[in-house]
């Protein structure tokens, strides 16, 4: 009778476990936001383009810290994204850009940035061609990059939590 109750008992703690690891209760108990200095910089391919016209778009991430942090690795729509706005300051709306399908984020996903360290990455052309219709005019491109807190992640590890954006860079469509 004893090993009964031994064995359920294992049973219910192994069914437990296993229960409150496939849940977010562990992160959010065991990631915790890293404070640090980040900067983002813009610059696009070019800043005079013909209308219905999509460019490069480079962006530099910089650790401006004394502290080595941990942060997401810049993908598209998921921790960085890109505005334009009228010279009046009003954004332009946004038009056709895809959905995408989002998973959640574990460690994997993170990288640490040195103190002094800058990441370069490139939003492509052809990505967000489709996104944004402007007209001739000027306007101002801005990057903006963004983390949320673990406990929607699957991540343990300290990260950056935060959002950051960029100077406006002019762009004139002809």
């Amino acid at each position: 009778m004893r090993h009964i109750y031994l064995i359920l008992t294992a049973l219910i703690l192994i069914v437990a476990f296993q229960w409150l690891f496939n849940t977010s209760l562990p992160y959010k108990l065991l990631a915790k936001p890293q404070h640090g200095n980040l900067t983002l910089t813009v610059v696009p391919e070019k800043t005079r383009i013909n209308e219905g016209e999509a460019f490069d778009i480079e962006f530099m991430l910089k650790n401006d810290g004394k502290n080595t942090i941990n942060i997401w690795k810049p993908e598209w729509l998921i921790d960085y994204d890109i505005a334009f706005y009228y010279p009046n300051g009003t954004p332009v709306s946004k038009h056709r850009c895809p959905v995408i399908q989002r998973f959640q984020m574990t460690n994997k996903n993170l990288m640490e940035l040195k103190p002094g360290e800058s990441l370069k990455f490139v939003l492509k052309a052809d990505a967000w061609r489709g996104c944004w219709i402007l007209r001739k005019g000027e306007y101002l491109l801005k990057a903006i990059y963004f983390t949320g807190k673990s406990e929607n992640e699957k991540i343990t590890k300290p990260y950056w939590v935060g959002r950051i954006e960029s100077g406006g860079v002019r762009v004139v469509v002809e």
